[in-house]
């Protein structure tokens, strides 16, 4: 039988999802979850929650999806062990230094990858298995085929987004928030900027909101994804109120229990009325149809929310009581149930003022049987009484057995013992030619990063036809000559890719994600781009086990972090990103395509505009058709130059987009002089922070 997994950000909203019918919840603690906003569940709450869950069947996935800074590994790999002893059936990982960590010193933890690892493909389902992970969590941006293709060809355990909001870029690869206003979305502290005002080539007037995208809904489709081989739907939703958490799992449950044709309409017009940004969309399970400019709106409907917030299909759990409070003797109180029993004793029953009366008895039952939000029912109850005990005293020994018979259903685990520190070797220093590399979007950039002596020239993936590598063949003289590949291929995009690319053709080969590493080991060296997200020594160290020979640290670190990674890797194993604008997203729906139609683009430099008049280059990948993934620059191009000094012999990576010739020329050459000034109109980004 198919998942129903539901979000909750507090525990109004966990009980909504149980109470209308989910299979699993997913939820984050205070720390390390990306989605910091939520009030989320702190330890006890935390606690709470998880024998809630599990007290009526229900499993617990916790979220530890950001990535983790190496001064708070050893602080998370704490909190994983907590949630281990305390019951979380599973947990969602991002960072790949966490999950080796939690898979070194708890092995029996159950662990999924995120979708913000953005696995996209089989071979990147592949690759989570090889590495131990229990669940893949594949991207959004995957049509039904691609999803059913992957389940048929693998055993890992799929899971899908099937209702709720859309990232517009692809999930993990997203630096909007992050370079623009300092909010992490990789770290929880996603600003949502693409949910503001912006415009495809002109300042964006109110209706404007290119790049927020309409929401998922996939209700009449949960057959469909069943016959896939899907295993879990997940409903998107962490931040939403409880009604919404409701009105959303109780659809979809009864859409897996086989709702007919016109329950299922019915159960959509529910959904768009407590919440919708316009029409729903099937995102592109069937093809691209999202669409932009969508502001999130919901029905002012209180009745309504009552009839959403009554609904409950949770059976209560029967229950025999029994009290026995003679004169003299500590009062015992004892439950049975199906699954258990739980004795209490109370205080020592005194002798009456006056005789035991069958009104005292029925008055004792009475208190008994108050078992509203305990989760149990009252089956039987008999009370032994010769003496006095107070209602209070009868109170609160009825909770007592109540939350005795909860940890009966309870999980509970020994975890193992964790050292004080976690290290990794400190990393020799070796003598070596520092390299500078040059990445470029266009032919003229190729040759003039060869005649300012670039000892790489890195060629993006998409915006160079086959006949143009073949012409830059020449280049391999003086200079390695590289392919860079994009965050993510899907299926149909693999095939186009190898009519373009050989690995005879190059010396090196950039990957963005983990599906492209098999793929990488046909060529003679094989880089790491910064969408890895290489954010701690940990994930290097793993990153380079992998086979990686040299990785390019994320553009998220500030110097200090960055210093924590080059203990442990030596500098010839990493790359600065030293110069030129920064992916802010990685889009499969084109923001061009829909606004102006391709006929106007060519898939040339567009650009879009913010409220506050900043511009952000945008570019398709031209030498693909249709366009496989535009990118979304940031305004102002990094620029780290006035800061090498300061940080060793690590290789200098360059990243040119729209800049011309001269400029190219320029700054490798500073580069290859160890550094100078940075241009004006530039960033430097997290070296700043």
């Amino acid at each position: 039988m198919i998942e129903l997994l539901s979000p909750a950000g507090n525990m109004d909203s966990l009980r909504a999802a149980v109470s209308n019918g989910a299979d699993a919840v997913y939820f984050g603690g205070s720390l390390f979850n990306a989605r910091l906003g939520a009030k989320n569940f702190d330890n006890s709450e935390m606690t709470e929650a998880l024998d809630f869950c599990h007290f009526y069947g229900v499993k617990c996935y916790i979220t530890m999806n950001t990535l983790t800074h190496d001064r708070d590994l050893l602080s998370a790999l704490r909190y994983a062990s907590f949630l281990y002893e305390h019951g979380a059936d599973a947990l969602i990982i991002q960072d790949l230094g966490l999950f080796s960590l939690i898979k070194k010193y708890i092995p029996a933890f159950e662990m999924h990858a995120s979708t913000q690892t953005c696995i996209s493909t089989l071979e990147g389902v592949q690759k989570c298995a090889e590495l131990g992970f229990d669940r893949v969590v594949l991207s959004r941006e995957l049509s039904l085929s691609d999803v059913s293709y992957i389940c048929s060809n693998s055993n890992m355990p799929i899971e899908v987004f099937v209702h709720g909001a859309m990232c517009m870029s692809f999930s993990g690869g997203c630096l909007f928030s992050s370079m623009v206003g300092g909010r992490s979305g990789n770290c929880g502290t996603c600003a949502q900027p693409c949910r503001k005002y912006m415009a495809v080539g002109h300042m964006p007037d109110k209706n404007e909101l290119c790049l927020s995208l309409s929401d998922l809904c996939m209700i009449e489709h949960v057959d469909e994804l069943q016959k896939a081989g899907v295993m879990s739907l997940k409903i998107e939703g962490r931040m939403k109120k409880p009604e919404y958490i409701a009105c959303v799992t109780n659809a979809y449950r009864r859409a897996i229990d086989g709702a007919s044709v016109e329950e299922i309409r019915e159960l959509k017009r529910e959904l768009f009325a407590v919440f919708n940004r316009g029409e729903f969309s099937a995102g592109y399970y069937f093809g691209d149809d999202a669409k932009t400019d969508r502001t999130g709106s919901a029905t002012d409907d209180s009745a309504l929310t009552d009839r959403i917030l009554r609904r409950n299909v949770l059976q209560p759990v029967r229950i025999d009581l029994s009290l026995k409070a003679h004169a003299g003797k500590s009062a015992v109180l004892t439950a049975v149930t199906d699954f258990g029993t739980a004795e209490v004793t109370g205080i020592v029953t005194q002798q009456p003022a006056k005789p035991v009366t069958e009104q005292t008895i029925a008055r004792a039952n009475e208190q008994l049987s108050k078992l509203g939000g305990t989760g149990f029912a009252a089956l039987s109850v008999n009370s032994d009484i010769t003496g006095f005990i107070p209602v209070s005293a009868i109170n609160e020994m009825r909770r007592k057995a109540c939350e005795r018979l909860v940890l009966l259903k309870a999980l509970r685990r020994e975890a193992p013992v964790l050292p004080d520190a976690i290290s990794l070797p400190e990393a020799s220093s070796p003598e070596y030619t520092q390299t500078v590399s040059a990445k470029v979007y266009s032919a003229d950039q190729a040759r003039a990063a060869y005649e300012a002596g670039a000892d790489e020239i890195i060629l993006e993936y998409g915006e160079f036809t086959r006949a143009e590598i073949l012409l830059m063949q020449k280049y391999r003289d003086k200079a390695k000559l590289g392919i860079a590949l994009p965050i993510t291929l899907l299926r149909g995009d693999y095939d186009k890719m190898r009519e373009i690319v050989s690995p005879n053709d190059f010396d090196a080969v950039e990957i963005n994600n983990l599906g492209q590493l098999d793929f990488a080991k046909q060529f003679p060296h094989v880089y790491g781009g910064y969408h890895l997200n290489c954010f701690n020594a940990h994930t290097a160290n793993m990153l380079t086990s992998l086979g990686i020979e040299r990785l390019t640290l994320s553009v998220e670190l500030n110097p200090a972090q960055v210093r924590e990674i080059r203990r442990v890797i030596p500098d010839n194993r990493l790359m600065l990103h030293a110069y030129g604008r920064v992916v802010l997203m990685n889009l499969y729906h084109c923001p061009i395509k829909e606004h102006i139609g391709c006929a106007k683009c060519g898939a040339a430099w567009q650009r879009l505009y913010d409220a506050d008049g900043r511009s952000f280059p945008t570019v398709g990948t031209r030498a693909v058709k249709p366009c496989a993934v535009t990118r979304l620059f940031n305004c102002l191009p990094h620029d780290l130059f006035s800061k090498l000094d300061n940080m060793g012999h690590m290789n200098i990576g360059l990243c040119f987009t729209d800049e011309k010739a001269d400029i190219v020329k320029d700054r490798i050459e500073c580069g290859k002089q160890g550094g100078r000034n940075s241009l004006p109109d530039t960033t430097r980004g997290y070296f700043n922070r």
